[in-house]
């Protein structure tokens, strides 16, 4: 289960409008086509910025792959999508996004889980209760 820590972090939670806002919203970011999307989003910064960044760092993206299976393109795909290669780390509290989300979203028997997981890492000190990121609790 969650330890006092993780608990302590779910007593500071604050229902997280903003989080709630986008998720509500998040509809219209995807509609139209594929390549509309991709389009809007910088597809082609983005993966022209990932190509360097693989060719710059080939023997970290080898190890990764060799040690997880997880081939390059993938990480710098979702990586480039998600955060700009690091330029946007976000600015929404972690545990009040994820808890939120869990009490008061469309989706809310997927985010339980990781409303659980996420105090578990409050548990163990990999998140902190006052750690930051993306909208969605990432």
């Amino acid at each position: 289960g969650v330890g006092q820590r993780g608990l302590s972090a779910l007593a500071g939670a604050t229902y997280a409008t903003r989080t709630i806002a986008a998720d509500r919203a998040i509809h219209k970011a995807f509609s139209g086509s594929v390549e509309s999307f991709m389009q809007r989003r910088g597809a082609s910064a983005i993966i022209s910025r990932g190509r360097a960044l693989k060719k710059a760092n080939a023997a970290m993206f080898a190890n990764i792959e060799s040690t997880y299976g997880v081939p390059p393109g993938v990480l710098l795909a979702i990586w480039g999508m998600e955060t700009g290669f690091g330029a946007s780390m976000g600015n929404q509290n972690t545990v009040s996004a994820i808890v939120t989300l869990a009490y008061d979203c469309r989706r809310p028997d997927y985010f339980k889980p990781h409303a659980i997981a996420a105090l578990k890492l409050v548990d163990r000190g990999a998140l902190s209760a006052s750690s930051v990121g993306a909208m969605h609790g990432e």
